[in-house]
């Protein structure tokens, strides 16, 4: 410190009765209690570990606050993919959805006239429409012979189209059927 500099910190803690107002609390303090110290000066100790403490919590906080900024930019880039996905799949799936119905529809024509094609294996005149569930049950042989000497049942499929889950169950069913097929007399 220069000699012609007042020591103003010296002055405040050796006057009786001095008191500082805090301007955070507003409570009234001596100046001894407050720790005052010239900046100018090296830090005492106590205000170097608080000083300390307090640049560890920024830190710390700073650290944090990056982590969730990346993570935040992560999640903001994955949520523009799933968009853009949508986006995709939104001027797809009219297309999709014609050729679809346009195959079913195609389908439900060729479950119509299947019979009058001379590949169809069975005697137009043997086979009943049922269209739901099944398509047709064929009686082999009835129409010639008056008798029938087997059942067939039929169900008209296009392309990869599956059986539905109650065509299984009916295929399952004839696949195993002893004791699961009953004759009803009325």
């Amino acid at each position: 410190m220069k000699t012609n500099e007042l020591n103003v910190i010296k002055i405040l803690n050796s006057i009786k009765g001095a008191s500082i107002k805090c301007p955070s609390c507003n409570e009234e303090v001596s100046p001894k209690s407050c720790n005052l110290f010239d900046s100018r000066h090296p830090y005492p100790s106590t205000i170097k570990r608080l000083l300390d403490r307090q640049n560890s919590a920024i830190i710390k906080d700073l650290k944090r606050h990056s982590k969730e900024e990346k993570d935040l930019i992560k999640r903001i880039a994955n949520a523009k993919i799933k968009l853009k996905k949508l986006k995709e799949k939104k001027v797809k799936r009219p297309k999709t959805v014609k050729i679809i119905t346009r195959s079913i529809n195609i389908g439900q024509i060729a479950e119509k006239i299947l019979p009058s094609n001379k590949k169809f294996d069975f005697n137009p005149s043997d086979c009943r429409v049922l269209l739901t569930p099944i398509d047709y049950i064929s009686f082999n042989g009835f129409s010639d012979t008056g008798k029938v000497e087997k059942l067939s049942f039929i169900e008209v499929k296009s392309g990869n189209a599956r059986l539905q889950s109650n065509q299984s169950e009916i295929k399952d069913i004839l696949e195993s059927a002893k004791n699961k097929i009953k004759v009803i007399k009325y």
